[in-house]
């Protein structure tokens, strides 16, 4: 007997695309804030070590492999946040495209159809895209300064 062709409902198809959607974006964001935890700390490390008690790095690690290995650190987060914020894009245009194909008249009222009123330039850029590309930013910044200061014997 032949295969027969089921038309999924759009409703459990959005609830799938929906879920998973929902899935990797509170995935991303938990991972950026910890990414991005963890990166500062590495930058920092030879002004944050003085927190602890008693706790000196050894000498023969040069200081500057902390904010050097950090800046590194930087892009290798830009990349996987990039990756992920195209897969999201991915998902969020599926989820669109059903929606305006089974839901006309609800997507045309839908803010962020093509058909809305124009937006700052800025707020077309999905979060996803400009947020780690700010905090990257940030990290270099940081890691320039502790450069710096490093090669300028500020921190010893």
């Amino acid at each position: 007997m032949g295969k027969k062709k089921q038309n999924a409902n759009p409703i459990e198809l959005l609830n799938i695309y929906y879920d998973e959607w929902k899935y990797r974006l509170d995935r991303f964001r938990k991972q950026m804030v910890q990414s991005f935890i963890v990166i500062f700390f590495v930058i920092t490390l030879p002004i944050s070590i003085s927190f602890f008690n008693n706790i000196q790095i050894p000498h023969a690690i040069p200081l500057l492999l902390y904010p050097i290995s950090g800046l590194c650190l930087s892009f290798v987060f830009l990349f996987y946040c990039l990756s992920e914020s195209s897969r999201l894009t991915t998902l969020r245009n599926k989820i669109t495209l059903i929606i305006s194909d089974n839901f006309p008249e609800q997507y045309l009222k839908y803010p962020c159809s093509p058909n809305s009123p124009k937006h700052f330039s800025l707020f077309k850029m999905n979060m996803t895209v400009w947020i780690p590309i700010g905090l990257t930013i940030v990290e270099i910044i940081i890691s320039a300064i502790m450069i710096y200061l490093i090669i300028n014997n500020e921190i010893t």
